[in-house]
């Protein structure tokens, strides 16, 4: 391969008490002649140890994995990557990536790294991580083992807790299940299934003083709101607030099946986090995926469309409309949002003090989080910040929620309302672990639940439908994405159907069984009502002790 002026050729990493300096172009040799070897014999990626012998670095099932690593091309737009390197988000992840990956004189390597990421990006044919490491400034790439290593083992130890988790959330699932009612499902309504009415949809828009502009939203009605059965003050309501780079139109599906079921649902969308903000930072329109503002903005968002709705329900919904108890529905960043308004203020000190860890090595979430130190602390911001919380929410359902950081025990005590707390097991970017089973002790609402939906991931608003609107996502989509969207149709119309239209019949569908009842291998719902903080966190410690013996 050509070689960029002043780009490395060397990658270089202790071995002991020396150096070892591997020339890229071995690499490069690697991958073209890999396949040719007949690997019952030395595997060929090795280190020259002494002059009279090599010594192999990975296991043949390691070099197969490396090989289809280096071999496999990239292909990124270059002015979407000069959006993606101006996002204070990603230069924090690569500030963390630098300190493993550094320059030949041993500083941190993220300008590094984005002067290579931004030479690459400009190849037409696209780039491979090793014309990725040639085109890095200077004659080498240095490697901080230590620091690698200690990655490496942050990554294994979660890895290992989540496993030990899912292990014992199984266990207490079953243990629910057997001393539970014994209910014959095949008798019971399959609440996966739409329910009994039809739906229409009208569009709101509020103008939006904080952001300038609208503030546009979506109201899915159960289509019979004419009708005199319909009593003053008998549609319950909730609201649908998304995730980050997502937006209201992702939801739909969700917002018609939980309107068929008698429920007003209005799905805003949050302007400073939605996916036409990140549209716009992928044109270099704007600078990061969010404005700093949206985590008082969102929740705001949210009081601002009950406010409207409170005004028009004498005219425009005959005062049908149930506004004192709203259940909130939140994926992702919609999870803050919805913690934030059932009463969990900002937990500053716990942020700090996370931001400051390593925890960010196993918790992509808390790039997002710790975005929230450099809110301003002045007294007008602060009153904002205490004004979140709305009496007239109810109950709270949280898909994959990001919040264990921001809000910490102190905050998440202060939640009273009914919560239901679903996790995924292979949740890369809102780990199952920290983000939800921790958080889930730390609430203070008699009435919860914690739910994993094992083997799923963090998306719920991807899927083959929506993912050719960004490029090179269709890998994050999991295949059982109906399955599991079957499981969240259900437990939102239990959940708020219990507490939100008060209707007792729904709670036999928030147990143990149900979840058995409906789920598909290899993808379990698990439903437990109970698990200690203390218990938590022994059951970590002892997989941590034993993973880093």
């Amino acid at each position: 391969m050509a070689q960029t002026a002043m780009a490395a050729e060397f990658i270089t990493f202790p071995v002991g008490k020396t150096e070892v300096k591997l020339p890229i172009s071995s690499l490069t040799d690697y991958v073209a002649e890999y396949s040719a070897w007949d690997r019952n014999f030395t595997a060929p990626l090795t280190v020259p140890a002494t002059p009279a012998a090599q010594t192999p670095l990975l296991s043949i099932q390691d070099q197969d994995h490396v090989q289809k690593l280096l071999q496999t091309r990239y292909r990124l737009d270059p002015v979407a990557v000069q959006g993606l390197l101006k996002s204070p988000m990603i230069e924090a992840f690569l500030a963390q990536l630098g300190q493993a990956i550094q320059t030949e004189d041993r500083t941190n390597g993220a300008e590094a790294i984005q002067t290579a990421l931004k030479r690459v990006t400009a190849k037409p044919q696209g780039f491979t991580l090793l014309e990725l490491l040639e085109e890095f400034p200077g004659s080498q790439v240095r490697m901080d083992v230590l620091n690698t290593l200690e990655l490496l083992v942050d990554a294994g130890t979660i890895i290992r807790q989540t496993e030990a988790v899912v292990d014992a959330i199984a266990q207490k699932s079953q243990i629910e299940s057997n001393q539970g009612p014994k209910i014959d499902w095949t008798q019971q309504p399959d609440l996966r299934q739409p329910g009994q009415f039809l739906v229409t949809r009208k569009p709101l828009k509020l103008a939006d003083s904080r952001r300038g502009g609208q503030l546009e939203a979506d109201l899915y009605l159960p289509s019979s709101l004419e009708d005199p059965a319909w009593a003053r003050g008998s549609i319950p309501v909730l609201v649908i607030s998304h995730g980050l780079a997502s937006d209201r139109s992702s939801f739909r599906q969700l917002a018609q099946h939980l309107a068929s079921y008698g429920f007003a649902v209005v799905v805003p969308q949050h302007a400073g986090s939605d996916f036409p903000r990140l549209e716009a930072l992928l044109k270099g329109d704007k600078t990061d995926f969010f404005d700093l503002e949206e985590f008082i903005n969102r929740p705001l968002d949210v009081k601002e469309i009950l406010d409207e709705l409170e005004t028009l329900n004498p005219t425009e919904f005959a005062g049908k409309l149930k506004l004192k108890q709203v259940g909130v529905f939140g994926h992702s960043f919609g999870g803050y949002t919805a913690l934030a308004l059932a009463g969990a203020p900002l937990n500053f000190d716990q942020l700090e003090t996370d931001c400051n860890s390593a925890q960010s090595r196993v918790n992509p979430s808390l790039f997002l989080q710790c975005q929230a130190l450099n809110l301003p602390r002045s007294t007008p911001n602060l009153i904002h910040l205490n004004s979140l919380p709305d009496q007239r929410i109810g109950a709270v359902f949280l898909l994959n929620p990001v919040n264990g950081s921001i809000f910490g025990k102190s905050g998440l005590s202060q939640v009273k309302v009914p919560v239901m707390m679903v996790g995924s097991s292979d949740d890369l970017l809102t780990p199952f672990v920290v983000e939800q089973a921790q958080s889930f002790t730390w609430l203070g609402a008699s009435e919860r639940y914690l739910v994993l939906k094992n083997n799923d991931h963090h998306f719920y608003d991807l899927t083959t439908q929506t993912s050719p609107r960004l490029s090179g996502v269709e890998g994050l989509i999991s295949p059982a994405i109906q399955l599991t969207r079957g499981y969240v149709d259900a437990l939102t119309v239990a959940f708020f159907g219990t507490y939100v239209a008060q209707k007792p019949n729904y709670k036999i569908y928030l147990g143990a069984s149900y979840g058995q009842a409906i789920d598909q291998l290899p993808y379990d719902l698990l439903i437990i009502r109970s698990l200690g903080e203390a218990e938590l966190s022994q059951l970590l410690d002892r997989v941590a002790r034993r993973w880093r013996s």
